[in-house]
């Protein structure tokens, strides 16, 4: 766990963007990355995969399934998306795969 302040890393005014969750807003960072999936070596799929990486302690409660929202006006985005899978990473970070609504 870092003894660093999380907030500094998630920050709006810089990478970050705000995330609602449970009516409570929080802050997170957005990734929508290309993932390359090979089908029996003959066909490459390349998909889209919405990561969000937030705060655990933010978190904790959160579950497969559970809805959050995340908008961003420099993204052009905002739209809800269903959290498919948690990922925490040691640090006090948690990546969560979503999958839009």
């Amino acid at each position: 766990m870092f003894k660093e302040n999380l907030d500094q890393f998630l920050d709006p005014a810089d990478f970050g963007l705000v995330v609602t969750w449970d009516g409570n807003d929080y802050e997170g960072i957005f990734d929508n990355t290309t993932v390359a999936a090979d089908i029996n070596g003959v066909v490459q799929v390349d998909s889209q995969q919405p990561l969000l990486l937030v705060k655990e302690i933010d978190f904790k409660e959160a579950a497969q399934g559970d809805v959050v929202h995340v908008k961003d006006v420099n993204l052009n985005l905002d739209a809800d998306y269903t959290i498919t899978a948690m990922a925490p990473d040691g640090t006090g970070l948690v990546q969560l795969a979503l999958n839009e609504i």
